[in-house]
């Protein structure tokens, strides 16, 4: 029987993270929101490896037999009754939506990143986003919730991003001189922003077939993540997870049509082009000098397929694997032709 299960990562007040993302500099100027499922499957399983070897491979080898996969860490919002509100990856074939109404903007639909489990269950229209009597926003049209799910300020944001330049360790306390000064690098990082209503958090699903005892040993390695952090600079403080809870979890509906909240490695034989989805480019770190770890492509969250597909662990280095296994949630294609 599959277990499905909802993990709350919780933050420090004003977190800060820094999620590398492919780019032409470094993985240091672009970060993204939130930790992509490689990200996670990276932080659990260095911890599992460190907890036991023997363990941490037959794990290795239970997902790669579709046996346990995991979400993408998409915002959670909190309020002091301890409520919470979860949101999910818009699905991308919203950004190819005819809309009917000339009064609504097609801009206002791509600008949306997240929409609440509410509205990706209830299947609404786009134009119903932006009907107040039934939807309401955060973050400026970013996120979009039920009204039922709650009501706020359409200003309060969630999260924000920063760039700060950074100066080489080796530079401090010499001399600047104009070679130094070409070194001197930027690195984007995104803050969970408080305020009086709620707090913010990630959140990742989780949905196993594995015997007890290997559960155990995979949800120790999850709890470990708050000792050591998720993403990078965490030596200089960001990566802080406080607290993991978890509770068990379920969708509101079935549904013969599917969206990947993981990032996506295909396998070989899975036919995957006949759905909709973008891609992105992960891998690539610096291992020093002119190497680096292998880039590889993934189909990135939010894709909508008419088929399952597994995924897979691919390797891009030395004792260093990529995971793309999916997880895949029902998607509610009522008022999309496919």
């Amino acid at each position: 029987m599959i277990d499905q299960r909802i993990y709350y990562l919780k933050t420090l007040s004003n977190a800060r993270f820094h999620f590398g993302e492919v780019s032409n500099d470094s993985s240091l100027s672009s970060t993204s929101a939130y930790p992509h499922s490689d990200t996670l499957w990276g932080a659990i399983l260095h911890n599992a490896f460190l907890l036991n070897e023997d363990k941490a491979n037959v794990l290795l080898e239970e997902m790669e037999s579709g046996k346990v996969a995991i979400s993408s860490a998409f915002f959670f919002i909190e309020n002091e009754n301890s409520e919470k509100l979860t949101f999910l990856p818009k699905p991308v074939i919203y950004d190819t939506y005819l809309i009917e109404n000339p009064k609504i903007d097609p801009k206002k639909i791509k600008q949306v990143e997240m929409i609440s489990k509410g509205v990706w269950e209830s299947g609404l229209s786009p134009e119903s986003w932006f009907d107040s009597n039934q939807c309401g926003s955060l973050q400026n049209g970013k996120f979009i919730y039920l009204k039922q799910e709650g009501e706020f300020d359409e200003n309060l944001s969630i999260y924000k991003k920063e760039v700060i330049p950074k100066v080489p360790l080796s530079y401090l306390g010499n001399e600047e001189t104009e070679e130094d000064k070409r070194s001197i690098y930027y690195q984007s990082d995104v803050f969970l922003i408080p305020n009086e209503i709620f707090s913010t958090g990630y959140y990742f699903l989780l949905k196993n077939n594995l015997d007890e005892e290997l559960y155990e040993f995979l949800n120790e390695s999850i709890q470990l993540i708050t000792n050591f952090g998720i993403g990078g600079d965490r030596s200089a403080g960001a990566g802080q997870i406080t607290q993991i809870e978890n509770d068990s979890f379920e969708w509101g509906f079935d549904s013969d049509v599917f969206s990947n909240l993981s990032l996506l490695i295909p396998s070989d034989d899975e036919v995957y082009r006949n759905g909709y989805y973008k891609t992105k480019t992960r891998g690539g770190q610096a291992l020093g000098g002119d190497e680096r770890l292998d880039y590889i492509h993934c189909l990135d969250e939010g894709g909508v397929f008419e088929n399952n597909l597994k995924g897979k662990i691919v390797s891009i280095g030395q004792e260093k694997v990529k995971v793309g296994i999916s997880y895949f949630a029902p998607f509610n294609s009522q008022n999309i032709n496919l």
